[in-house]
């Protein structure tokens, strides 16, 4: 006489459900997993352009301070208003 007994029809269908449903979270869970894995390249992506975005901020208020110095050289120290464009120069 065999030990090995079959399972009942509800039973092996029921064990299949279980079996269904584990793939099912393991594809959303993979879904899941690769929506990470692109929103961490556009995360490298957005930071690299921040990066360049600084770096040209930088070079700007360079050429600010320099275009400042090469005013003041000119006409000594003033005060710009920035809505005429008239400068107020300083008595030293």
């Amino acid at each position: 006489m065999s030990d090995n007994q079959k399972l009942a029809p509800s039973e092996i269908e029921k064990l299949k459900s279980f079996i269904q449903k584990y793939q099912k979270f393991w594809d959303e869970v993979n879904e899941i997993d690769e929506e990470i894995k692109k929103l961490d390249e556009v995360k490298t992506e957005s930071l690299t352009k921040v990066q360049e975005i600084s770096v040209e901020i930088e070079k700007v208020r360079q050429e600010e301070a320099d275009f400042q110095a090469t005013l003041v050289a000119k006409y000594g120290p003033f005060h710009l208003n920035v809505e005429t464009f008239e400068i107020k120069l300083h008595n030293n």
